[in-house]
């Protein structure tokens, strides 16, 4: 299951979500400049974050380690871990308080160590339930933009109320990117088997998406069975694509990932909202929601 997020840009493109911290910092009264060591640090996590997963699902090589192979691509990501504690270390020559850097640098290190609680489930349980879905994207996807929204934030402010709002906008921003992502590769698999060009080998791997662990939950167990059989070895099977869709369409699979989506939005403005964010860097959140919402 990926944390990393393609939102159909250029590789050299920054996404837009890079901004959070500075908005949350601003919507809770304080100046994107305070969170340049933040979001520098954020990002570097990120990035390790996404190199060792990648590497521990062994998913494709991306372009720049394929040929040195995975060694190279851990020892990156090891640099990358370290950076990040690095520039936190910066956060008081910003002008940050002692007090304020603290919570901060404790917030993000707890998190990260959610997130490796994540990844270590995601590893154990390669055909999750929809409970364990909701775990391990609970705990990689949403604490990670949670902990970015919430330490921007923090260093405007200590109000309680005001910190949950925008950890909670966080948290389900996450989600939102994370069911996106199963969304597109379900939308994937559904060209793949209209084409009567498509290769098996090329399907998307479904078998960590909702959809699937929705059809684990509500489909018989000889149903289930024959499910798993086709997402584990589509190769066997001519129209493996076909009939992993139709089953998916069959119990609402593609229904319930919508309804979902709509779920974690109406929570994440809830959330914006209990922040009491201000003008305008509010409607900047607001922006950068919609703009992760809106289909393609």
């Amino acid at each position: 299951m990926r944390l990393a997020v393609n939102e159909g840009r250029d590789e050299t493109e920054a996404p837009a979500w890079v901004a959070l911290p500075g908005l949350c910092c601003q919507a809770a009264g304080g100046e994107a400049a305070w969170t340049d060591a933040l979001t520098a640090a954020w990002i570097m996590l990120h990035e390790a974050a996404s190199i060792t997963d990648n590497v521990e699902d062994r998913d494709p090589p991306a372009d720049w380690w394929a040929q040195s192979g995975s060694a190279v691509a851990l020892s990156v990501a090891t640099g990358l871990y370290f950076s990040a504690s690095q520039a936190l270390n910066q956060l008081e020559s910003a002008s940050v308080d002692a007090r304020t850097a603290r919570d901060v640098r404790d917030e993000m290190l707890r998190r990260v160590l959610e997130m490796c609680s994540g990844q270590h489930l995601d590893l154990l349980q390669p055909r999750p339930t929809l409970a364990t879905y909701w775990q391990v994207v609970g705990a990689k996807s949403g604490a990670f933009f949670g902990m970015a929204c919430w330490a921007g934030a923090r260093l405007a402010t200590d109000e309680p109320r005001t910190l949950l709002g925008f950890q909670e906008f966080g948290v389900q921003l996450g989600l939102l990117i994370q069911i996106l992502d199963d969304l597109k590769e379900y939308q994937a698999l559904e060209q793949s088997s209209l084409s009567s060009d498509a290769s098996p080998e090329c399907l998307p791997d479904l078998r960590r998406s909702l959809p699937a662990a929705y059809v684990r939950e509500v489909a018989s167990p000889e149903v289930v069975d024959h499910f798993e059989q086709l997402l584990e070895n589509p190769i066997a099977t001519p129209d493996a694509g076909a009939q992993i869709v139709q089953m998916i369409e069959r119990f609402g699979g593609a229904a319930y990932v919508l309804a979902e989506l709509e779920i974690k939005r109406m929570k994440a403005l809830e959330g914006l909202e209990i922040s009491g964010a201000r003008l305008p860097a509010r409607d900047g959140l607001l922006r950068l929601l919609e703009a992760v919402y809106a289909p393609d």
